[in-house]
């Protein structure tokens, strides 16, 4: 068995060092993108949802005003027995 020297043992413990930085820093950077497609998507969904329910409201306005305007035609009808 042939014994190391320094410099040898020095630059395996730098090359170490590199592919375990390297590692730390791509891994991240790799599960970084799918976390940041997910969060878009959640939001999207959540702003589905918002839109949705803002869609009916106003639908409901519009259709509460045309129910009262026909509420109170026919009630001037019922009262004065008269269609103008």
């Amino acid at each position: 068995m042939c014994p190391m020297n320094k410099e040898e043992i020095t630059h395996i413990v730098v090359d170490s060092i590199l592919v375990i930085e390297t590692l730390l820093v791509e891994t991240p950077s790799a599960l970084l993108t799918p976390l940041i497609a997910l969060i878009a998507i959640y939001i999207a969904f959540q702003q589905h949802g918002i839109n949705k329910l803002r869609l009916r409201h106003e639908l409901y306005e519009r259709r509460i005003a045309v129910y009262e305007a026909v509420q109170k035609h026919l009630s001037k009808i019922s009262g004065a027995g008269q269609i103008s």
